[in-house]
């Protein structure tokens, strides 16, 4: 007879599994996952603590604790360490974004089995914490964002050097996650085998009645973000006058949608608790982002909903071909594919895989098996 251990493997009668531990490096709490990052993030905690006992490390400002899944540990953040943390890295040639501004390395007590650093920010933390295995879950390549034409010059200043930094960062851990494949192609020369896709997918599937008749659309995304941003200007500028004046609506949700409030038809409705309401209420949703980095969670998240979602072909990176996304580029080709989804809502026949189910694939890969105690 033999037990099945949490890593997948066997154990020899008379001894007991021991659950792996697992630490997870994040310089934010993704706790409530309203953005797209912290969907990722919180569907790689809940894959982890299935398969071990895993806790979740935060470098910076706690946030809000409630709904966490797994034990926290909190690092403040004082503005002292932030300043010096910025000037430091600006004199040192590294990319801003990329390292926790500190001293030093807060130490996480004991020998983890594995080790996730969560983004770029957290590869030098995670590379001096004491583990059997390492990955670092870039999620989105900043250098290819760093390429992208519709990049701010600010930003464009502020990312200089991702490209070094995720190669250092590569040639450190035992294997590196990106969210779409244009990332792994991006990549693939400077950090090889060890790179590997892990999609991302929404949290959960929570499939909704058809709004029969409905003629409200739905946008949910951090309105501040610049490729959002530009495409729901864009959208708003182009494509809405022609919808609003056939009697579509428009509700906006995320942080920064205030400021739409002003055009006909549109309702902005900041940062809010839960979306379920919204999604019930639309008979789809949209995303008009043609640039940015990685697979948008705002798709994964509308099919998790059952709805369909209008997207532009740049903005579904990472999407596989699926009939409830329909693509349109041009202002003509939005008017018929949003009035073509109204008319014609049905069911999905087939919904994705959630994030969590992609992160327990991927996470069983690299955990140690076997491991056991008399």
């Amino acid at each position: 007879m033999r037990t099945e251990t949490a890593g997948g493997g066997d154990v020899e009668p008379g001894t007991a599994a021991v659950r792996p531990r697992i630490l997870v490096l994040s310089t934010r709490n993704p706790y409530p996952p309203r953005q797209g990052d912290d969907v990722r993030l919180v569907g790689l905690l809940r894959a982890a603590a299935t398969l071990g006992d895993t806790t979740l490390a935060v470098w910076g400002q706690a946030g809000a604790r409630d709904g966490a899944e797994v034990p926290v540990q909190v690092f403040p953040l004082t503005q002292w360490a932030f300043v010096s943390g910025v000037v430091r890295h600006q004199l040192s040639g590294r990319p801003l974004v990329v390292g926790p501004y500190s001293r030093g390395f807060p130490m996480v007590v004991g020998t983890w089995d594995l080790v996730v650093g969560f983004q770029l920010k957290t590869w030098r933390w995670a590379t001096v914490l004491s583990a059997d295995r390492r990955v670092l879950d870039i999620v989105d390549s900043l250098a290819r964002y760093a390429q992208s034409a519709a990049l701010p010059a600010g930003k464009r200043l502020q990312l200089r050097g991702a490209g070094r930094e995720e190669v250092q960062a590569g040639r450190m851990f035992d294997w590196v996650w990106v969210s779409s494949q244009a990332d792994q192609d991006y990549l693939a020369n400077a950090i090889g085998a060890k790179l590997q896709v892990v999609a991302n997918g929404p949290l959960e599937i929570h499939p909704l009645p058809l709004a029969t008749g409905s003629r409200r659309l739905l946008f949910v995304a951090n309105h501040n973000y610049p490729p959002n941003r530009q495409g729901l200007r864009w959208f708003l500028q182009e494509v809405w006058p022609r919808l609003v004046a056939e009697g579509f609506s428009l509700d906006l949700v995320g942080k920064g949608s205030e400021v739409y409030a002003r055009y006909p038809g549109v309702s902005a409705h900041g940062p809010v608790e839960a979306v379920d309401a919204f999604y019930a209420k639309a008979c789809c949703a949209i995303s008009p982002v043609w640039w940015g980095g990685g697979s948008q969670s705002k798709i994964w998240e509308a099919l998790g909903y059952g709805r369909c979602i209008v997207v532009r072909p740049e903005g579904a990176v990472g999407i596989p071909p699926r009939p409830e996304v329909e693509m349109a580029l041009r202002r003509d080709d939005w008017v018929a594919a949003v009035k073509k989804v109204a008319s014609g809502a049905k069911p999905l026949d087939v919904f994705p895989t959630t994030v969590t189910a992609q992160m327990s694939r991927a996470l069983s890969t690299v955990l140690p098996t076997n491991r056991s105690q008399a």
